[in-house]
């Protein structure tokens, strides 16, 4: 999509005489763990910040995405035979237990989620697991949310229990609805109207790199063909929105505006 966008400029002879910058990062999977500073630095020296990450259903572009942190939970214990009783719960019980109460600090009205997604076991033969580790997912609108939300999950988290460990290990920040943003995306609208194109707007639960922009920057994300079922075997592209978010992109560059 950038690269036949590009070549419509080129052809048009306009490519020269615009200011246009092109950053690509190939760390997504880890949370843009490597590039995220790279990503700042650059977005402060632009005006405006097009992300084309793929679009959501229904012809929208994002505005206004959650933040996100990825939490390890690891509890350590005793390896216990099946069945003994001990005064001391057993490793496993016990997390599935916290990962319940972490689950119920989940708010619609807050837009807080919070959520395991994956667990791992380790074990000596014929004994009860004695270290348990589990990710969680939370995310949040503002880092002020998400601040209370650890604070509640650790105190949560019973002392009488095993030795247990919370630890964050990373963290995406949100990307906030502002009136630059919403005049860009008022400015894609029109661009779209002229040719037809069909564009709403929208807010997503997931991040991106759009959370990196900093506040002065106006910065519009999920600018690329509109996909379902993103990270999943049936993950595919609407065709015609290839051509339309190619011919959308190109259209509000050649406009030149500055």
């Amino acid at each position: 999509m950038l690269e036949f966008a590009l070549r419509g400029l080129r052809s048009m002879r306009k490519l020269r005489r615009l200011p246009i910058g092109v950053l690509y990062y190939a760390d997504e999977g880890q949370d843009t763990r490597y590039s995220a500073e790279i990503i700042r630095s650059a977005a402060a020296r632009a005006k405006r910040v097009m992300v084309l990450r793929p679009g959501p259903l229904g012809d929208s572009i994002v505005t206004q995405r959650r933040g996100q942190r990825t939490y390890r939970f690891r509890a350590i214990g005793e390896a216990l035979r099946p069945g003994k009783l001990s005064k001391k719960p057993e490793v496993l019980r016990w997390m599935w237990n916290c990962l319940e109460e972490f689950a119920q600090l989940t708010s619609r009205e807050k837009r807080v989620s919070v959520s395991a997604i994956n667990v791992k076991t380790e074990a000596l033969p014929m004994r009860t697991p004695h270290r348990v580790t589990a990710t969680i997912l939370v995310t949040y609108p503002e880092t002020a949310v998400v601040e209370q939300v650890e604070a509640q999950m650790r105190s949560l988290l019973d002392k009488r229990g095993p030795r247990w460990e919370l630890d964050m290990i990373s963290d995406r920040p949100p990307m906030k609805e502002r009136r630059s943003t919403l005049q860009l995306a008022k400015r894609l609208a029109q661009v779209a109207d002229e040719w037809e194109i069909p564009l709403k707007r929208e807010s997503s639960v997931w991040p991106s790199v759009a959370g990196l922009v900093p506040a002065k920057t106006a910065c519009v994300c999920g600018i690329g063909p509109v996909a379902r079922d993103l990270g999943t075997p049936q993950e595919a592209v609407q065709r015609i929105s290839l051509v339309q978010r190619t011919l959308l992109l190109a259209e509000f560059l050649a406009k030149g505006e500055r």
